[in-house]
């Protein structure tokens, strides 16, 4: 299971404090890390990566769709999102890894 870790106000210590807290999820996704700060550097989130679909870099979350308007952070499995996924790319989506997280950012969008 991932670990995810989110901040919401205003702070100069969200990298640092996000950090510390991605730190203590470690258990929980020993595959990898990734951060997220938005523009206005009020929003922050982490996660913990525990490879189970994509196992590539290419799956690291928090993940933003291309436009870079959206970003997710998801723990869970979308055991049918190779059916969604080759339906989404008929549509004429983009994809950018493997991962079922990256099927749900496309859907939300």
């Amino acid at each position: 299971m991932c670990g995810i870790v989110g901040l919401v106000g205003s702070s100069n210590f969200f990298i640092p404090l996000l950090r510390a807290m991605i730190e203590q999820e470690k258990h929980r996704g020993p595959d990898g890390e990734g951060v997220w700060l938005s523009k206005d550097k009020r929003i922050a989130l982490g996660h913990r990566k525990l490879a189970v679909i994509d196992l590539t870099e290419r799956g690291g979350q928090p993940m933003a769709d291309i436009s870079g308007r959206y970003v997710i952070t998801f723990n869970g499995a979308i055991y049918y999102y190779i059916e969604i996924y080759n339906e989404l790319k008929d549509l004429g989506a983009v994809f950018r890894s493997g991962s079922d997280t990256e099927v749900i950012l496309d859907l939300y969008h």
